[in-house]
């Protein structure tokens, strides 16, 4: 669970681009209960990339290995110029 600094919890995560070190926090945020969402060029490159990087990434990093997920939330739910990943 992210340490908290505020009292409101966090409600969205936007994601610039599908880069680990921006895309891999993704799943920590939604298991806090946030929602991942993107510009569609962000998720369709999410959805080119991974899960084959998470995956390699998990054999690696002991943090993202035990998050216990198959890839890093990015499957969009539905297109559009924003698009909600999850």
């Amino acid at each position: 669970m992210p340490r908290k600094s505020q009292s409101k919890p966090v409600k969205y995560v936007f994601d610039t681009h599908h880069h680990g070190d921006h895309a891999y926090g993704n799943a920590v945020w939604t298991q806090a209960g946030a929602v991942t969402i993107a510009f569609q060029g962000v998720a369709e490159e999410m959805k080119r990339y991974e899960p084959k990087r998470w995956r390699e990434t998990m054999k690696e990093r002991k943090d993202v290995a035990e998050l216990n997920v198959d890839h890093p939330e990015a499957a969009p739910r539905r297109p559009s110029p924003i698009t909600r990943m999850s």
